[in-house]
């Protein structure tokens, strides 16, 4: 007789350590979300500019309008965000499950595809507060999609932690909370600027090498054709020695150490001259960002010369291209440099926007609606 309520308690405390299990994944996977989201939300042009990249990486070259991929980004940012509070508070579990299901077999695919072709070398899953590199992303992805799964499984155990008007108004309140920043955010930039380029920083010396135990080693991984095929090799293995190898290409990684925190920072003029130096050893100067001068509007331009006309102070222009339909259709009347039209994006999320400097030194960044504000 003693056997049948000992198997009794031990599958009631199989059903304990499970519905304990299940709060615990549930929370985790609700932090990590809402933290995810609060990351983007703070930067919500980054996660566009991040879909662009994918969508680059995977050759869809139609050229989507800006809006409509800023619109996916904050529809994919309020999701998560919702996602992540809705677990915390056991509401709505077939729908979050099977939504997050579905979000995080998508994430897993193309992070898998990204670190197997390098084709975006970060995916931009916690914005510039943590960056992975794509096998670290498809790994975070597979465990997560495990957890949900795993959630799934085990959903009869998620038992509601509120009330259903208290998390429908919570749920509102959070809607209309990332809605709200992120329409301030796209007019004013991020809340907290986690990127290089952050109000106080030293720009030559953040481009320093690091020295001592973290300065950086890097090696050469060449490329040949081989008797018809494509084979790897090491400067050590001199692949251009090889009698009939034919060189494809070459690529530099870094072996171990740290890289500079600011590596693609370069002004060209429309001669080839490097100018970066010079522009940094200025004792003041305004930096106007562009990184689309396509797509940039001539009344931004007009906020912007009017700002700088009540300046006594140079006023240098570093933009994705110098010359052009839209740079006579603009009349920029100061010097234009070339510069990476990524580095420009990671300067300023405004198009265009203006960045002070002293030697070298961030002192303040405005968006054009800043500018505007300010006349």
């Amino acid at each position: 007789m003693s056997g049948k309520p000992q198997a009794e308690e031990d599958e009631r405390l199989l059903r304990v350590r499970k519905k304990t299990a299940t709060t615990v994944i549930r929370v985790v996977l609700g932090v990590v979300f809402v933290f995810s989201a609060l990351v983007k939300l703070n930067d919500p042009l980054g996660l566009t500019f991040k879909i662009e990249e994918y969508l680059s990486a995977f050759g869809l070259g139609i050229e989507l309008p800006r809006f409509l991929v800023v619109d996916a980004a904050g529809t994919l940012i309020t999701l998560e965000l919702i996602l992540g509070a809705v677990l915390l508070m056991g509401r709505f579990k077939v729908f979050a499950l099977w939504t997050l299901l579905a979000l995080d077999g998508v994430f897993t695919a193309l992070t898998f595809y990204s670190a197997v072709t390098g084709a975006v070398p970060d995916c931009g899953c916690f914005g510039d507060a943590i960056h992975l590199s794509p096998w670290a992303s498809f790994a975070k992805n597979i465990v997560i999609l495990a957890l949900v799964v795993q959630l799934i499984v085990w959903q009869r155990f998620i038992k509601p932690a509120l009330g259903f008007r208290t998390s429908m108004s919570i749920v509102a309140l959070l809607f209309a909370f990332s809605i709200g920043i992120i329409y301030y955010v796209l007019r004013y930039e991020p809340l907290v600027d986690l990127r290089p380029y952050a109000v106080g920083t030293d720009i030559p010396r953040a481009m320093e090498l690091p020295q001592g135990k973290d300065a950086p080693v890097f090696e050469n991984v060449w490329t040949y054709r081989v008797d018809g095929r494509e084979k790897r090799f090491s400067d050590q293995q001199e692949p251009w020695n090889i009698p009939g190898a034919e060189f494809v290409s070459r690529d530099t990684r870094l072996v171990s150490g740290k890289l500079p925190s600011i590596t693609g920072f370069s002004a060209t003029d429309r001669d080839g001259i490097d100018r970066t130096d010079s522009l940094l050893a200025l004792e003041h100067v305004y930096l106007v960002t562009c990184f689309d001068m396509e797509a940039s509007r001539a009344e931004r331009w007009e906020t912007i010369f009017r700002y700088m006309a009540a300046r006594d102070t140079p006023v240098v222009v570093l933009a994705d291209t110098d010359r052009g339909e839209a740079v006579e259709r603009l009349a920029i009347p100061y010097p234009i440099y070339f510069t990476d039209p990524v580095t420009l994006k990671t300067i300023l999320r405004s198009n265009p926007g203006v960045v002070e400097l002293k030697r070298g030194v961030v002192v303040s960044k405005r968006s054009c609606f800043e500018l505007k504000n300010e006349d």
